[in-house]
Protein backbone atom coordinates (compact mmCIF):
# COMPACT_ATOMS: atom_id res chain seq x y z
CA UNK A 1 0.00 0.00 0.00
CA UNK A 2 2.87 2.38 0.74
CA UNK A 3 4.18 1.83 -2.77
CA UNK A 4 0.80 2.19 -4.56
CA UNK A 5 -0.01 5.66 -3.27
CA UNK A 6 3.18 7.33 -4.56
CA UNK A 7 2.58 5.70 -7.95
CA UNK A 8 -1.00 6.97 -8.14
CA UNK A 9 0.14 10.43 -7.07
CA UNK A 10 2.86 10.50 -9.70
CA UNK A 11 0.39 9.48 -12.40
CA UNK A 12 -2.08 12.20 -11.31
CA UNK A 13 0.63 14.86 -11.36
CA UNK A 14 1.74 13.72 -14.79
CA UNK A 15 -1.80 13.94 -16.19
CA UNK A 16 -2.31 17.35 -14.62
CA UNK A 17 0.90 18.61 -16.20
CA UNK A 18 -0.19 17.23 -19.55
CA UNK A 19 -3.61 18.91 -19.48
CA UNK A 20 -2.89 22.37 -18.08
CA UNK A 21 -1.11 24.95 -20.19
CA UNK A 22 -0.99 28.71 -20.36
CA UNK A 23 -2.71 30.09 -23.50
CA UNK A 24 -0.29 31.13 -26.26
CA UNK A 25 0.36 34.75 -27.08
CA UNK A 26 -0.90 36.01 -30.41
CA UNK A 27 0.39 38.85 -32.54
CA UNK A 28 -3.15 39.84 -33.62
CA UNK A 29 -6.18 40.54 -31.48
CA UNK A 30 -9.23 38.32 -31.74
CA UNK A 31 -11.24 39.37 -34.82
CA UNK A 32 -14.85 40.21 -34.09
CA UNK A 33 -17.67 38.44 -35.86
CA UNK A 34 -19.02 40.42 -38.80
CA UNK A 35 -22.38 42.10 -38.29
CA UNK A 36 -25.09 40.42 -40.37
CA UNK A 37 -28.15 42.34 -39.17
CA UNK A 38 -29.13 42.99 -42.78
CA UNK A 39 -29.30 39.22 -43.27
CA UNK A 40 -30.40 37.88 -39.91
CA UNK A 41 -33.26 40.37 -39.49
CA UNK A 42 -34.69 41.07 -42.95
CA UNK A 43 -37.31 43.83 -43.09
CA UNK A 44 -39.74 41.50 -44.80
CA UNK A 45 -40.47 37.74 -44.87
CA UNK A 46 -38.59 35.36 -47.14
CA UNK A 47 -40.42 35.25 -50.49
CA UNK A 48 -42.04 32.15 -51.92
CA UNK A 49 -40.66 31.30 -55.40
CA UNK A 50 -43.95 29.68 -56.39
CA UNK A 51 -45.59 33.11 -56.28
CA UNK A 52 -45.32 35.05 -59.52
CA UNK A 53 -45.31 38.53 -57.96
CA UNK A 54 -42.35 40.88 -57.98
CA UNK A 55 -39.60 40.42 -55.38
CA UNK A 56 -37.83 43.22 -53.53
CA UNK A 57 -34.08 43.44 -53.04
CA UNK A 58 -34.30 42.68 -49.32
CA UNK A 59 -36.51 39.70 -50.06
CA UNK A 60 -33.87 38.37 -52.46
CA UNK A 61 -31.13 38.96 -49.86
CA UNK A 62 -33.06 37.04 -47.21
CA UNK A 63 -33.80 34.19 -49.63
CA UNK A 64 -30.15 34.00 -50.76
CA UNK A 65 -28.86 33.74 -47.19
CA UNK A 66 -31.02 30.66 -46.63
CA UNK A 67 -30.74 28.98 -50.03
CA UNK A 68 -27.66 30.20 -51.92
CA UNK A 69 -25.56 27.25 -53.19
CA UNK A 70 -22.46 29.37 -52.58
CA UNK A 71 -23.10 29.03 -48.84
CA UNK A 72 -23.67 25.28 -48.81
CA UNK A 73 -20.01 24.30 -48.79
CA UNK A 74 -19.05 27.03 -46.31
CA UNK A 75 -21.70 25.87 -43.87
CA UNK A 76 -20.50 22.29 -44.29
CA UNK A 77 -16.92 23.47 -43.62
CA UNK A 78 -17.99 24.40 -40.08
CA UNK A 79 -18.22 20.67 -39.44
CA UNK A 80 -14.48 20.37 -40.03
CA UNK A 81 -13.81 22.84 -37.24
CA UNK A 82 -16.12 20.99 -34.86
CA UNK A 83 -14.52 17.66 -35.83
CA UNK A 84 -11.02 18.97 -35.16
CA UNK A 85 -12.14 20.25 -31.75
CA UNK A 86 -13.65 16.88 -30.85
CA UNK A 87 -10.43 15.17 -31.93
CA UNK A 88 -8.38 17.40 -29.63
CA UNK A 89 -10.39 16.77 -26.47
CA UNK A 90 -9.42 13.18 -25.46
CA UNK A 91 -7.48 13.24 -22.20
CA UNK A 92 -4.68 10.88 -23.22
CA UNK A 93 -2.64 11.06 -26.45
CA UNK A 94 -3.02 7.37 -27.34
CA UNK A 95 -4.93 4.27 -26.38
CA UNK A 96 -3.34 1.87 -23.87
CA UNK A 97 -1.55 -1.19 -25.23
CA UNK A 98 -1.76 -4.71 -23.82
CA UNK A 99 1.00 -7.27 -24.13
CA UNK A 100 0.53 -10.98 -23.51
CA UNK A 101 3.28 -13.58 -23.61
CA UNK A 102 3.28 -17.31 -22.96
CA UNK A 103 6.02 -19.88 -23.34
CA UNK A 104 7.84 -22.80 -21.80
CA UNK A 105 10.41 -22.53 -19.04
CA UNK A 106 13.00 -25.27 -19.61
CA UNK A 107 15.16 -26.31 -16.73
CA UNK A 108 17.36 -29.20 -15.73
CA UNK A 109 14.59 -30.74 -13.70
CA UNK A 110 11.78 -30.33 -16.21
CA UNK A 111 9.70 -27.92 -18.29
CA UNK A 112 7.15 -25.40 -16.97
CA UNK A 113 4.82 -22.85 -18.54
CA UNK A 114 5.41 -19.08 -17.97
CA UNK A 115 2.74 -16.43 -18.57
CA UNK A 116 3.25 -12.66 -18.75
CA UNK A 117 0.64 -9.90 -19.05
CA UNK A 118 1.52 -6.20 -19.41
CA UNK A 119 -0.37 -2.89 -19.77
CA UNK A 120 1.23 0.36 -21.04
CA UNK A 121 -0.14 3.88 -21.41
CA UNK A 122 1.50 6.86 -23.14
CA UNK A 123 1.20 10.20 -21.32
CA UNK A 124 1.79 13.86 -22.13
CA UNK A 125 3.78 16.01 -19.75
CA UNK A 126 4.14 19.05 -22.03
CA UNK A 127 0.61 20.45 -21.86
CA UNK A 128 0.10 19.67 -25.56
CA UNK A 129 -3.54 18.72 -25.03
CA UNK A 130 -4.48 22.24 -23.98
CA UNK A 131 -2.62 23.69 -26.96
CA UNK A 132 -4.26 21.14 -29.22
CA UNK A 133 -7.69 22.31 -28.06
CA UNK A 134 -6.59 25.93 -28.50
CA UNK A 135 -5.41 25.26 -32.08
CA UNK A 136 -8.68 23.48 -32.89
CA UNK A 137 -10.70 26.43 -31.59
CA UNK A 138 -8.65 28.85 -33.69
CA UNK A 139 -9.19 26.63 -36.75
CA UNK A 140 -12.92 26.70 -36.07
CA UNK A 141 -12.71 30.51 -35.88
CA UNK A 142 -11.24 30.53 -39.39
CA UNK A 143 -14.15 28.48 -40.72
CA UNK A 144 -16.65 30.80 -39.06
CA UNK A 145 -14.94 33.84 -40.57
CA UNK A 146 -14.88 32.20 -43.98
CA UNK A 147 -18.62 31.58 -43.73
CA UNK A 148 -19.22 35.23 -42.79
CA UNK A 149 -17.05 36.27 -45.74
CA UNK A 150 -19.02 34.15 -48.19
CA UNK A 151 -22.31 35.45 -46.76
CA UNK A 152 -21.17 38.98 -47.45
CA UNK A 153 -19.97 38.01 -50.94
CA UNK A 154 -23.43 36.60 -51.68
CA UNK A 155 -24.96 39.81 -50.32
CA UNK A 156 -22.80 41.89 -52.65
CA UNK A 157 -23.49 39.74 -55.71
CA UNK A 158 -27.24 39.86 -55.11
CA UNK A 159 -26.99 43.65 -54.83
CA UNK A 160 -25.14 43.89 -58.13
CA UNK A 161 -27.30 41.41 -60.04
CA UNK A 162 -30.55 42.87 -58.73
CA UNK A 163 -29.64 46.32 -60.04
CA UNK A 164 -28.35 44.83 -63.28
CA UNK A 165 -31.78 43.24 -63.65
CA UNK A 166 -33.44 46.62 -63.13
CA UNK A 167 -31.23 48.16 -65.82
CA UNK A 168 -31.86 45.24 -68.18
CA UNK A 169 -35.60 45.58 -67.54
CA UNK A 170 -35.50 49.27 -68.47
CA UNK A 171 -33.56 48.40 -71.61
CA UNK A 172 -36.21 45.86 -72.55
CA UNK A 173 -38.92 48.46 -71.93
CA UNK A 174 -37.06 50.97 -74.11
CA UNK A 175 -36.67 48.33 -76.83
CA UNK A 176 -40.42 47.73 -76.67
CA UNK A 177 -41.12 51.43 -77.08
CA UNK A 178 -38.74 51.58 -80.01
CA UNK A 179 -40.48 48.61 -81.62
CA UNK A 180 -43.89 50.29 -81.30
CA UNK A 181 -42.42 53.47 -82.73
CA UNK A 182 -40.91 51.61 -85.71
CA UNK A 183 -44.20 49.82 -86.40
CA UNK A 184 -46.04 53.14 -86.40
CA UNK A 185 -43.42 54.62 -88.77
CA UNK A 186 -44.05 51.85 -91.28
CA UNK A 187 -47.78 52.43 -91.06
CA UNK A 188 -47.34 56.20 -91.53
CA UNK A 189 -44.88 55.71 -94.39
CA UNK A 190 -47.31 53.40 -96.21
CA UNK A 191 -50.13 55.94 -95.85
CA UNK A 192 -47.90 58.76 -97.10
CA UNK A 193 -46.80 56.58 -100.03
CA UNK A 194 -50.40 56.10 -101.04
CA UNK A 195 -50.91 59.85 -100.78
CA UNK A 196 -47.82 60.45 -102.93
CA UNK A 197 -45.94 62.32 -100.18
CA UNK A 198 -42.89 60.03 -100.15
CA UNK A 199 -41.17 57.60 -102.45
CA UNK A 200 -41.13 53.79 -102.05
CA UNK A 201 -37.56 54.16 -100.77
CA UNK A 202 -38.89 55.90 -97.65
CA UNK A 203 -41.14 52.90 -96.92
CA UNK A 204 -38.22 50.54 -97.33
CA UNK A 205 -36.12 52.62 -94.92
CA UNK A 206 -38.95 52.47 -92.36
CA UNK A 207 -39.26 48.71 -92.84
CA UNK A 208 -35.50 48.34 -92.32
CA UNK A 209 -35.73 50.29 -89.08
CA UNK A 210 -38.58 48.03 -87.99
CA UNK A 211 -36.47 44.91 -88.62
CA UNK A 212 -33.65 46.34 -86.52
CA UNK A 213 -36.09 47.29 -83.76
CA UNK A 214 -37.38 43.71 -83.65
CA UNK A 215 -33.82 42.42 -83.36
CA UNK A 216 -33.09 44.89 -80.57
CA UNK A 217 -36.22 43.82 -78.71
CA UNK A 218 -35.26 40.14 -78.91
CA UNK A 219 -31.73 40.92 -77.67
CA UNK A 220 -32.97 43.13 -74.81
CA UNK A 221 -35.47 40.52 -73.65
CA UNK A 222 -32.75 37.87 -73.81
CA UNK A 223 -30.34 40.00 -71.76
CA UNK A 224 -33.03 40.63 -69.13
CA UNK A 225 -33.76 36.92 -68.92
CA UNK A 226 -30.03 36.10 -68.63
CA UNK A 227 -29.53 38.47 -65.70
CA UNK A 228 -32.55 37.02 -63.91
CA UNK A 229 -31.16 33.51 -64.46
CA UNK A 230 -27.84 34.63 -62.93
CA UNK A 231 -29.73 36.14 -60.00
CA UNK A 232 -31.59 32.85 -59.52
CA UNK A 233 -28.31 30.93 -59.69
CA UNK A 234 -26.65 32.99 -56.94
CA UNK A 235 -29.67 33.06 -54.64
CA UNK A 236 -30.74 29.44 -55.14
CA UNK A 237 -34.05 30.59 -56.63
CA UNK A 238 -35.74 27.92 -58.79
CA UNK A 239 -34.93 28.66 -62.41
CA UNK A 240 -38.40 27.50 -63.46
CA UNK A 241 -39.85 30.62 -61.80
CA UNK A 242 -37.38 33.40 -62.50
CA UNK A 243 -37.48 36.29 -60.00
CA UNK A 244 -39.01 39.56 -61.17
CA UNK A 245 -37.22 42.50 -59.48
CA UNK A 246 -39.44 45.09 -57.84
CA UNK A 247 -38.90 48.84 -57.68
CA UNK A 248 -37.09 51.35 -59.83
CA UNK A 249 -33.53 52.55 -60.25
CA UNK A 250 -32.35 54.42 -57.15
CA UNK A 251 -31.12 57.98 -57.36
CA UNK A 252 -27.29 57.78 -57.37
CA UNK A 253 -25.30 58.99 -54.38
CA UNK A 254 -21.66 59.81 -54.02
CA UNK A 255 -19.50 57.78 -51.65
CA UNK A 256 -19.22 58.92 -48.03
CA UNK A 257 -16.09 60.63 -46.72
CA UNK A 258 -12.98 58.55 -47.42
CA UNK A 259 -11.64 58.60 -43.89
CA UNK A 260 -14.87 57.14 -42.52
CA UNK A 261 -14.95 54.50 -45.25
CA UNK A 262 -11.35 53.41 -44.56
CA UNK A 263 -12.01 53.21 -40.82
CA UNK A 264 -15.18 51.20 -41.47
CA UNK A 265 -13.30 48.86 -43.81
CA UNK A 266 -10.55 48.25 -41.25
CA UNK A 267 -13.28 47.27 -38.80
CA UNK A 268 -15.59 45.29 -41.08
CA UNK A 269 -13.66 44.01 -44.12
CA UNK A 270 -14.41 40.26 -44.21
CA UNK A 271 -11.18 39.18 -45.87
CA UNK A 272 -9.16 41.09 -43.28
CA UNK A 273 -11.04 39.29 -40.51
CA UNK A 274 -10.48 35.91 -42.15
CA UNK A 275 -6.75 36.59 -42.54
CA UNK A 276 -6.51 37.65 -38.90
CA UNK A 277 -8.21 34.44 -37.79
CA UNK A 278 -5.92 32.41 -40.08
CA UNK A 279 -2.84 34.11 -38.59
CA UNK A 280 -3.97 33.26 -35.06
CA UNK A 281 -4.68 29.68 -36.12
CA UNK A 282 -1.19 29.36 -37.63
CA UNK A 283 0.41 30.76 -34.48
CA UNK A 284 -1.58 28.34 -32.31
CA UNK A 285 -0.46 25.46 -34.52
CA UNK A 286 3.16 26.65 -34.22
CA UNK A 287 2.93 26.68 -30.43
CA UNK A 288 1.48 23.18 -30.54
CA UNK A 289 4.20 21.89 -32.86
CA UNK A 290 6.89 23.25 -30.51
CA UNK A 291 5.24 21.59 -27.52
CA UNK A 292 4.83 18.31 -29.43
CA UNK A 293 8.64 18.09 -29.48
CA UNK A 294 8.59 17.19 -25.80
CA UNK A 295 8.96 13.47 -25.03
CA UNK A 296 5.89 11.41 -24.20
CA UNK A 297 6.65 9.00 -21.36
CA UNK A 298 5.00 5.64 -20.97
CA UNK A 299 3.91 4.08 -17.73
CA UNK A 300 3.06 0.43 -17.41
CA UNK A 301 2.46 -2.50 -15.19
CA UNK A 302 3.47 -6.09 -15.92
CA UNK A 303 2.46 -9.32 -14.24
CA UNK A 304 4.52 -12.45 -14.77
CA UNK A 305 3.77 -15.96 -13.58
CA UNK A 306 6.96 -17.93 -13.32
CA UNK A 307 6.27 -21.66 -13.37
CA UNK A 308 7.83 -24.47 -11.32
CA UNK A 309 9.77 -26.60 -13.83
CA UNK A 310 9.63 -29.56 -11.52
CA UNK A 311 5.83 -29.64 -11.77
CA UNK A 312 5.78 -29.84 -15.60
CA UNK A 313 3.66 -27.78 -17.97
CA UNK A 314 0.58 -28.07 -15.80
CA UNK A 315 2.43 -27.48 -12.56
CA UNK A 316 1.96 -24.62 -10.14
CA UNK A 317 3.70 -21.28 -10.03
CA UNK A 318 7.08 -20.87 -8.44
CA UNK A 319 6.60 -17.04 -8.26
CA UNK A 320 4.16 -14.27 -9.20
CA UNK A 321 6.01 -11.09 -10.22
CA UNK A 322 4.42 -7.62 -10.57
CA UNK A 323 6.54 -4.81 -12.08
CA UNK A 324 5.77 -1.10 -12.53
CA UNK A 325 7.73 0.68 -15.22
CA UNK A 326 8.25 4.12 -16.79
CA UNK A 327 9.69 4.70 -20.26
CA UNK A 328 10.95 8.10 -21.45
CA UNK A 329 12.04 8.75 -25.08
CA UNK A 330 15.22 10.78 -25.48
CA UNK A 331 14.56 13.70 -27.90
CA UNK A 332 17.88 13.79 -29.72
CA UNK A 333 17.33 13.49 -33.48
CA UNK A 334 13.78 14.17 -34.56
CA UNK A 335 12.32 16.60 -32.00
CA UNK A 336 9.32 17.21 -34.32
CA UNK A 337 11.58 19.18 -36.66
CA UNK A 338 9.45 18.84 -39.80
CA UNK A 339 6.16 19.90 -38.16
CA UNK A 340 7.78 22.80 -36.33
CA UNK A 341 9.43 24.13 -39.49
CA UNK A 342 6.24 23.76 -41.49
CA UNK A 343 4.17 25.49 -38.78
CA UNK A 344 6.66 28.34 -38.57
CA UNK A 345 6.48 28.83 -42.34
CA UNK A 346 2.67 28.86 -42.21
CA UNK A 347 2.80 31.61 -39.59
CA UNK A 348 4.98 33.70 -41.89
CA UNK A 349 2.64 33.19 -44.83
CA UNK A 350 -0.47 34.01 -42.77
CA UNK A 351 1.09 37.16 -41.33
CA UNK A 352 2.19 38.29 -44.79
CA UNK A 353 -1.33 37.79 -46.19
CA UNK A 354 -2.90 39.74 -43.35
CA UNK A 355 -0.37 42.56 -43.61
CA UNK A 356 -0.69 42.69 -47.40
CA UNK A 357 -4.49 42.87 -47.21
CA UNK A 358 -4.34 45.55 -44.52
CA UNK A 359 -1.77 47.56 -46.46
CA UNK A 360 -3.80 47.52 -49.70
CA UNK A 361 -7.18 48.09 -48.05
CA UNK A 362 -7.10 51.90 -48.03
CA UNK A 363 -6.15 52.07 -51.72
CA UNK A 364 -8.89 49.60 -52.62
CA UNK A 365 -11.46 51.64 -50.71
CA UNK A 366 -10.33 54.83 -52.44
CA UNK A 367 -10.47 53.22 -55.88
CA UNK A 368 -13.95 51.80 -55.29
CA UNK A 369 -15.20 55.11 -53.86
CA UNK A 370 -13.76 56.98 -56.83
CA UNK A 371 -15.61 54.68 -59.25
CA UNK A 372 -18.84 55.33 -57.33
CA UNK A 373 -18.30 59.09 -57.55
CA UNK A 374 -17.49 58.91 -61.27
CA UNK A 375 -20.63 56.88 -61.90
CA UNK A 376 -22.77 59.32 -59.91
CA UNK A 377 -21.28 62.27 -61.82
CA UNK A 378 -21.93 60.59 -65.17
CA UNK A 379 -25.56 60.02 -64.31
CA UNK A 380 -25.89 63.59 -63.04
CA UNK A 381 -24.41 64.87 -66.31
CA UNK A 382 -27.28 63.22 -68.22
CA UNK A 383 -29.82 64.92 -66.03
CA UNK A 384 -32.97 63.44 -64.54
CA UNK A 385 -35.05 63.68 -67.73
CA UNK A 386 -33.10 61.43 -70.09
CA UNK A 387 -34.78 58.13 -69.23
CA UNK A 388 -38.36 59.43 -68.73
CA UNK A 389 -38.39 61.48 -71.95
CA UNK A 390 -37.32 58.70 -74.33
CA UNK A 391 -40.89 57.69 -75.18
CA UNK A 392 -41.91 61.33 -75.39
CA UNK A 393 -39.14 62.08 -77.89
CA UNK A 394 -40.21 59.17 -80.07
CA UNK A 395 -43.79 60.44 -79.99
CA UNK A 396 -42.64 63.86 -81.17
CA UNK A 397 -40.63 62.28 -83.99
CA UNK A 398 -43.60 60.20 -85.11
CA UNK A 399 -45.86 63.23 -85.10
CA UNK A 400 -43.38 65.30 -87.10
CA UNK A 401 -43.00 62.54 -89.70
CA UNK A 402 -46.73 62.05 -89.89
CA UNK A 403 -47.21 65.78 -90.60
CA UNK A 404 -44.47 65.73 -93.22
CA UNK A 405 -42.25 68.13 -91.28
CA UNK A 406 -39.23 65.80 -91.54
CA UNK A 407 -38.21 63.00 -93.87
CA UNK A 408 -37.66 59.36 -93.00
CA UNK A 409 -33.87 59.65 -93.07
CA UNK A 410 -34.03 62.52 -90.57
CA UNK A 411 -36.29 60.37 -88.40
CA UNK A 412 -33.81 57.51 -88.60
CA UNK A 413 -30.88 59.71 -87.58
CA UNK A 414 -32.78 61.30 -84.69
CA UNK A 415 -34.11 57.95 -83.54
CA UNK A 416 -30.63 56.44 -83.40
CA UNK A 417 -29.35 59.47 -81.55
CA UNK A 418 -32.06 59.22 -78.90
CA UNK A 419 -31.45 55.49 -78.63
CA UNK A 420 -27.69 55.95 -78.16
CA UNK A 421 -28.31 58.48 -75.38
CA UNK A 422 -30.76 56.11 -73.71
CA UNK A 423 -28.36 53.20 -73.87
CA UNK A 424 -25.46 55.29 -72.60
CA UNK A 425 -27.51 56.56 -69.67
CA UNK A 426 -28.56 53.02 -68.71
CA UNK A 427 -24.94 51.84 -69.02
CA UNK A 428 -23.94 54.62 -66.60
CA UNK A 429 -26.50 53.33 -64.12
CA UNK A 430 -25.21 49.79 -64.49
CA UNK A 431 -21.59 50.86 -63.94
CA UNK A 432 -22.63 52.96 -60.95
CA UNK A 433 -24.43 50.07 -59.24
CA UNK A 434 -21.55 47.72 -59.96
CA UNK A 435 -19.15 50.22 -58.38
CA UNK A 436 -21.46 50.61 -55.38
CA UNK A 437 -21.57 46.83 -54.90
CA UNK A 438 -17.77 46.64 -55.15
CA UNK A 439 -17.41 49.39 -52.55
CA UNK A 440 -19.69 47.50 -50.17
CA UNK A 441 -17.69 44.32 -50.77
CA UNK A 442 -14.41 46.05 -49.91
CA UNK A 443 -15.80 47.88 -46.88
CA UNK A 444 -17.70 44.86 -45.57
CA UNK A 445 -20.79 46.81 -44.52
CA UNK A 446 -23.70 48.74 -46.00
CA UNK A 447 -22.37 52.06 -47.23
CA UNK A 448 -25.87 53.57 -47.33
CA UNK A 449 -27.76 51.51 -44.71
CA UNK A 450 -30.71 53.90 -44.66
CA UNK A 451 -31.66 53.15 -48.26
CA UNK A 452 -34.16 50.52 -49.35
CA UNK A 453 -32.43 50.08 -52.75
CA UNK A 454 -35.46 48.34 -54.20
CA UNK A 455 -37.73 51.41 -54.16
CA UNK A 456 -35.29 54.28 -54.51
CA UNK A 457 -36.60 55.83 -51.29
CA UNK A 458 -35.28 56.05 -47.75
CA UNK A 459 -36.76 53.90 -45.05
Amino acid sequence: MSFRRPCIGAIALTLAAGCSVAPPRYSIETPTQLSTEHIDAPPEPIPDPSQTGKVSLHGMLAYADKNSPLLTVSRAELGRGDAQLRGAKPLLPADPSVQFSIGPRIGSDGTGLDVSLGLQQKLEISGARGLRIEAAERFRDVKQMELAEIRWLVHQRVHALFHQALVARDRAVAAGELLKFSESLVSIAERRLKAGDISPLGVRVAQGELAQARQAKVAADGDYRTVRISLAEVTGWPSAHLPEPAGNLDAPKKAPEIGKLVALAEEKNPRLHTNAAATRAAEAQSHLAAREAWPKPQIGVQYTRESDTAGGLGGGAEANVVLFGVGLPIPLWRKNVASRARAKAEVGVARARHQSQKQMLAARVRRAANEVDVGADRIAAYGSQILPTFEKNLTMLRRAFELGEIEILDVSVAQRRFLDIQRSALSSYQQYYQAAATLELVVGAEVWPEERHDTGESK
